[in-house]
């Protein structure tokens, strides 16, 4: 689950609403307590498709590039994991260790 602080959600949808991507209205919440509401238009829900797009495709190579170095671990005849209190072998790369 994502956690956002107000710190960060309230300057964020302003940024948004800049941009053109949200669409703000003074209203009233869900509790009666008078609130900016925003709502997400058109070039906004292009955009968010964009990024995830952006977001997948880096996924993608991130699992391609672990799966690799897993790989390249298994063919080197070294044991992956060992039993409680034995020891581990793996790769450690850029401070990322793979078992």
């Amino acid at each position: 689950m994502l956690k956002v602080e107000e710190e960060s959600l309230y300057p964020t949808l302003s940024r948004m609403q800049q941009r053109g991507w949200t669409k703000g209205k003074l209203g009233v919440s869900e509790n009666n307590r008078q609130a900016k509401l925003y709502k997400m238009i058109a070039l906004g829900r292009m955009h968010l498709r964009k990024e995830q797009k952006r977001w997948e495709s880096m996924a993608i190579a991130g699992r391609v590039l672990i799966q690799g170095v897993f790989r390249a671990v298994q063919l080197s005849g070294y044991p992956i994991g060992s039993p409680a209190g034995g020891i581990e072998y793996g790769c450690n790369i850029g401070g990322l260790w793979i078992p």
